[in-house]
């Protein structure tokens, strides 16, 4: 189910990558993903250096333990970052702009299909992977 609030997922890096130039941005690199999710005191978690089961839309978070696990509105958030971003830690994991020493594409944060002791985790990937747990966000590009 498409939405405005939602976050995009099933995007590959591909698509994250020409998105991002079409839009004069860029994919943040590994070093700047983990900058803006942990802020200068270079906490664990967006909001500390305790996993906590409520503050992140992942696996263990839900509400209903019987409800499929899906992404949620950035309103509805509550993995607020030291910078006032959100959903760093949880909700879809995000594709970067750097490539790991295996030639693969460097993915950050957690999801909702993730438990939230892996939300602090890192993976790679190929870079034509879609997936529902996956998608991107942007930095600019300009100095100010």
């Amino acid at each position: 189910n498409a939405s405005l609030h939602l976050p995009a997922a099933e995007i590959s890096w591909w698509d994250a990558y020409a998105f991002a130039n079409w839009a004069g941005r860029s994919l943040p690199t590994s070093e700047q993903w983990e900058a803006a999710a942990r802020g200068s005191k270079g906490l664990i978690y967006p909001w500390g250096d305790e996993p906590e089961q409520t503050l992140a839309n992942a696996k263990s978070t839900a509400k209903d333990p019987s409800q499929t696990p899906s992404a949620t509105p950035a309103a509805e958030q509550k993995d607020i970052g030291p910078f006032g971003l959100v959903g760093m830690a949880g909700n879809v994991s995000e594709w970067t702009l750097s490539e790991s020493k295996n030639g693969k594409q460097i993915i950050k944060g957690g999801n909702f299909l993730a438990p939230v002791t892996t939300l602090e985790s890192s993976s790679e990937s190929a870079p034509d992977k879609k997936t529902q747990t996956l998608g991107f966000r942007t930095v600019s590009t300009k100095l100010r």
